[in-house]
């Protein structure tokens, strides 16, 4: 299950490299129409979604532990922030 942001991120426009391509040439995959909107089922809709995750391989593993890591910092006040900043 993928969450909002991950969503996001797959529905966006993304460069692609292909190992077979000349010269380890990058391509564009187009953005794509959110098709739940269109009545599209669930099901279908994960599994374009996965296409598009394998294809875009380690940019889509690196957005994911990105959101994870920034998940999982935890948010304190701005104030305890500031004094763990402080050096003296």
């Amino acid at each position: 299950m993928l969450s909002e942001p991950e969503i996001k991120f797959l529905l966006g426009s993304q460069l692609v490299e292909y190992a077979t391509a000349d010269n380890g040439s990058r391509r564009s995959l187009s953005p794509m129409t959110d098709i739940r909107e269109l009545g599209c089922p669930s099901h279908v809709f994960e599994r374009v979604l996965e296409d598009r995750a394998r294809r875009l391989g380690s940019r889509f593993a690196e957005f994911r532990n990105r959101q994870r890591t920034e998940a999982a910092a935890p948010q304190g006040d701005l104030e305890s922030r500031i004094e763990a900043a402080k050096l003296f």
